[in-house]
């Protein structure tokens, strides 16, 4: 739990499935292990965690006058002179709380086999599928390389680490193949959970020129992603990463509606980079930063803590809207083709 904990806190920003959202996430965790009930301690204790939690790291509620409200009623519930409360009774009072939060709905409350289930939705091997990297080619006939990564929603260093370096070894087979001469990162795939394996892989793509940020709930900015930064989420080196030759270059990033949550995390610390720029439709709206705290009966809490700002600009809010939106009627292919032949234009003018 303290290597899952040391990934989450670092910046489990945006990386969470809504409760309940099946099209743009994937995955509806099961509500029957909320059944059954909780100690009275162990509510309490509970409550006080997220309480504290809220208190001192979200961002704050919309209404104060109704967080205070909802909070009074959650406190109430567990301090009733019974030695056990209902676990589902507890947990949509805390929620009903969490909801007065300024925070887009991204601030959850899962249990212990809610987020067990979550983590076991997809594999670190998708890493290694075709689909997630191949090269295409641009209308004058210069190769450019799309990378498509897959969703993930593992959180351990070992899954996080399998994953790249399929990415990597794939990315490196092309490169020898193709000599593809720019890249295009499709978020197609990125529709919701945890944002590092595939930062882990587009790292070298993130220069000292990124103007990416989270914003605090003080006004205080740091870097989405800083570069050279990600050795912690794979446990050290990853093997030598072939997309370095693209660093500072011009970058297209292809965004759909489906592109939520962890992929919003992606588009965002990539469109910190000066020669980014993005294709296709608006994005689906989850653009808060969550960090994660285990609570004592075991359930999860995914608490919105921050927002994301582009150099100086206000905090941002809602759906990412695209540099370059897709026309009416464009389908997903006409979006890549466009993104790939706006990205050849940087490439160098081929020899006669």
């Amino acid at each position: 739990m303290r290597e899952t904990r040391r990934i989450l806190g670092r910046a489990m920003v945006s990386l969470w499935m809504a409760v309940g959202a099946t099209t743009a996430f994937g995955v509806t965790p099961d509500p029957l292990p909320e059944q059954g009930d909780l100690e009275r301690a162990t509510a309490q204790a509970l409550v006080q965690a997220l309480i504290t939690d809220v208190e001192t790291k979200a961002l704050p509620p919309r209404v104060p006058a109704e967080y205070d409200a909802a909070k009074a009623r959650l406190v109430a519930l567990v301090d009733a002179p019974s030695p056990v409360e209902s676990r589902a009774a507890v947990y949509a009072a805390a929620r009903e709380m969490l909801s007065t939060l300024d925070t887009d709905g991204h601030t959850l409350l899962w249990s212990r086999e809610q987020m067990s289930a979550w983590q076991n939705a997809t594999t670190p091997q998708s890493g290694s599928d075709a689909s997630a990297v191949r090269s295409v080619t641009a209308a004058d006939g210069r190769a450019v390389l799309v990378l498509r990564p897959p969703q993930t929603t593992f959180l351990d260093v070992l899954s996080t680490r399998t994953y790249a370096v399929g990415m990597l070894d794939r990315i490196r087979r092309v490169i020898a193949t193709d000599a593809p001469c720019a890249v295009v990162i499709d978020l197609s795939d990125q529709v919701g959970g945890n944002a590092w394996p595939a930062i882990a892989v587009l790292a070298p793509l993130i220069t000292t020129e990124n103007v990416a940020h989270f914003v605090d709930r003080d006004g205080v900015r740091t870097p989405v992603v800083a570069a050279g930064s990600t050795e912690w989420a794979t446990g050290g080196p990853l093997p030598s990463n072939d997309l370095k030759r693209f660093a500072g270059h011009a970058m297209a990033i292809v965004l759909t509606p489906q592109t939520a949550s962890a992929g919003e995390m992606v588009a965002i610390a990539l469109r910190g980079e000066p020669k980014a720029r993005t294709f296709g439709q608006k994005t689906y709206g989850a653009t808060t930063g969550n960090v994660v705290t285990a609570l004592p009966d075991g359930a999860t809490l995914l608490l919105t803590t921050s927002r994301y700002a582009i150099g100086d600009g206000p905090p941002l809010r809602g759906p990412l809207l695209p540099d370059v939106p897709a026309q009416v009627g464009d389908s997903s292919d006409a979006t890549l083709r466009q993104a790939v032949s706006w990205a050849a234009r940087d490439c160098p003018v081929p020899s006669p």
